[in-house]
């Protein structure tokens, strides 16, 4: 009778929220995994843009300007 007693109390205080109870063959749950930021590129100057390599750097610059929109536009932490 006194088992009967505590699951009926276990049972009670379970059923509004006030206690957990623990899941039976639930799944677990993994932590959600760390996001770590790119390292930024080195800026692109003058002194490295040649003939043969003018695309890249083109491309580079183009990036490095939309990086920096970015970072403008986001709000302060």
């Amino acid at each position: 009778m006194k088992c009967a007693w505590q699951w009926w109390l276990l049972a009670m205080c379970a059923a509004p929220g006030c206690m957990t109870l623990p899941a039976i063959n639930g799944p677990e749950q993994k932590p959600a995994p760390v996001v770590v930021p790119a390292k930024p590129k080195p800026p692109v100057t003058a002194d490295k843009i040649t003939s043969t390599n003018a695309h890249q750097t083109a491309t580079a610059l183009w990036d490095e300007l939309d990086l920096a929109a970015q970072d403008s536009e986001q709000p302060p932490k």
